[in-house]
């Protein structure tokens, strides 16, 4: 397993709870920033990943209309 330390070239600090993280915020963080700027699925109730964006439901959408699509 890939350890989190100081002689890690990954390391870094969570910006926002400065825990030890190879992105720049930590998967807590990053959740509770997208829940505040971007809310919940009215569908699914998860964390938006963008304004208009829930993951979840979108990928189930693509999913169900694939056979839709035509090349």
């Amino acid at each position: 397993m890939n350890q989190l330390n100081a002689e890690n070239p990954n390391y870094r600090l969570c910006v926002q709870c400065k825990k030890p993280d190879e992105s720049r915020y930590c998967r807590s963080c990053l959740s509770k920033n997208n829940e505040q700027k971007h809310g919940r699925c009215i569908l699914c109730k998860q964390i938006k990943t963008g304004k208009d964006w829930c993951q979840p439901c979108n990928s189930k959408i693509f999913q169900e209309n694939f056979d839709n699509w035509t090349s």
